[in-house]
């Protein structure tokens, strides 16, 4: 067996891989190696100068392995990390016994910083993965629900949706006001989704759509053998099924008085009754309605309820119609277009000019006429890029003026008789040129490049470039 000299013990541990600390039983160190000293950033003078309860003391270490020991008689491990040199380290901490008491306490300390920041950041990159991994699933529910559309970038709609945000957190009676196709049904799965109802059901209802008799068994439900051709056990109306959820009555200005009346008790007495019942039930809903009408003239009209009008108009929605957020049009045509493009596997995109056209529009169908519009192009052209003049009749008035139109409309260029020809001696081609090169002069001077000109013109980029090194045309400067 070797024998060493103090000295060559000494210098062995002191090249040793990790770091060694000993102290004695004050817990003031008594020697030190130059790799605790770099794990730590704490110079051998120190710890011989201080005891761990002085250091402890004055904040230069955060904990002390050597504590525990010395507290709990045994070996203890811990994982600490020093400010003093940004490391972490795992401490092993050791007694040496004389007589039962601790004499000496052995501290061994392995660099684990690398290991430490790859912990770190494979648990960050976990719970990014996972805060992903649900944005993704949200936003699968999101689209698998094509009711809950809700698309938009003006301020309009956005002071809307806060309102909504604001009001889904109480109770009560919603009234939606609108033009049609403006997306109340969106805003009523909106308001409820945002709402400490949202894992409840959602019910809706069209009111106008029903006869007065199915109308009234499909809210109230039917008690069994109500009325001839009745299920015998009785069914549920859809104010029941709403029950701790919302229900959504669209087209209430549409509702028979005799109906309104009905409705009226559910909203005092928060109890439902069905047809050809005797008792009535308890129910926990939230009424949201919506119309296109002016419920308040039709109050006056004696078309509806008085009461009623009034129950209904606790908060009320407007929700502005499509001419006047005109920048949700191309927002929300792009959304459609990718929309029908996938689910009809094409790949139409809209012309330069299209879009100033859908703007021009008053979209008196608002949302909907948008939606419906953009779905038949896509099923009906035959050709990748939608233009105005593919557009329906009853926006061609609106179309903005291609390049060529501007020049038919503001130079009369009239084509040469047989005799023009033959008195000046020109050529089919010649007189083709000279046309030629009015357009795309005024196109270039109506757009601000030659890309968005030849867009205009429908031509590619290439091919205006060489008609313009042709007919010695540049880009105008005054844009």
């Amino acid at each position: 067996m070797a024998h060493f000299t103090n000295d060559e013990l000494w210098g062995i541990l002191d090249s040793c891989g990790d770091g060694i600390y000993v102290c004695d039983a004050t817990l003031k160190g008594i020697w030190v190696n130059e790799i605790f000293e770099s794990i730590t950033g704490v110079t051998r003078d120190v710890w011989y100068r201080y005891t761990v309860y002085e250091m402890l003391e004055r904040n230069m270490v955060s904990d002390s392995v050597v504590k525990r020991v010395y507290d709990q008689k045994k070996a203890v491990t811990i994982l600490q990390t020093y400010k003093t040199s940004d490391r972490v380290a795992l401490l092993i901490g050791k007694p040496i016994l004389a007589d039962g008491q601790i004499a000496k306490i052995v501290v061994t300390a392995k660099d684990v910083t690398d290991i430490k920041l790859m912990s770190d950041e494979l648990e960050r990159l976990k719970k990014e993965n996972q805060r992903v991994y649900n944005s993704l699933l949200n936003m699968k529910k999101e689209q698998s629900r094509e009711t809950d559309e809700l698309i938009y970038a003006s301020q309009a709609m956005s002071e809307t949706i806060a309102f909504c945000e604001r009001i889904s957190r109480v109770d009560s009676t919603v009234l939606l006001l609108g033009e049609t196709g403006v997306g109340k049904d969106i805003i009523a799965r909106t308001i409820h989704r945002m709402s400490p109802r949202s894992s409840q059901p959602f019910v809706a209802i069209n009111c106008s759509t029903l006869p007065r008799e199915l109308l009234e068994s499909e809210l109230f439900g039917y008690a069994g053998g109500a009325f001839t051709g009745a299920d015998k056990k009785g069914r549920l109306g859809l104010i029941q099924q709403a029950h701790r959820g919302t229900i959504f009555l669209d087209e209430i200005g549409d509702m028979p008085l005799d109906l309104q009346a009905k409705l009226l008790r559910v909203l005092q007495d928060k109890t439902v009754r069905p047809v050809g019942g005797t008792e009535s039930t308890k129910v926990d809903v939230r009424f949201v309605a919506a119309t296109n009408k002016d419920l308040f003239k039709l109050v006056r009209e004696g078309l509806f309820r008085e009461d009623l009008y009034y129950r209904l108009n606790v908060l009320t929605v407007l929700i502005p119609p499509l001419r006047q957020r005109k920048e949700d049009i191309q927002v929300l045509a792009n959304y459609y277009l990718n929309k029908f493009n996938v689910l009809y596997g094409c790949r139409k995109y809209f012309h330069f000019d299209t879009v100033k056209v859908f703007k021009e529009y008053s979209w008196p169908g608002n949302v909907r006429e948008l939606q419906n519009t953009i779905e038949r192009l896509v099923v009906t052209h035959l050709e990748d890029a939608i233009r105005p003049i593919d557009l329906p009749p009853h926006f061609q008035d609106l179309k903005t003026p291609s390049a060529e139109a501007k020049v038919r409309d503001s130079v009369p260029v009239q084509t040469p008789s047989i005799s023009h020809v033959e008195r000046f001696g020109l050529l089919l081609k010649d007189i083709v040129g000279q046309v030629e090169r009015e357009v795309i002069r005024s196109a270039l001077e109506s757009h601000a490049t030659a890309t968005e000109a030849a867009l205009a013109l429908g031509i590619s980029q290439p091919t205006m470039v060489r008609k313009m090194k042709k007919y010695n045309l540049q880009v105008s400067k005054e844009q």
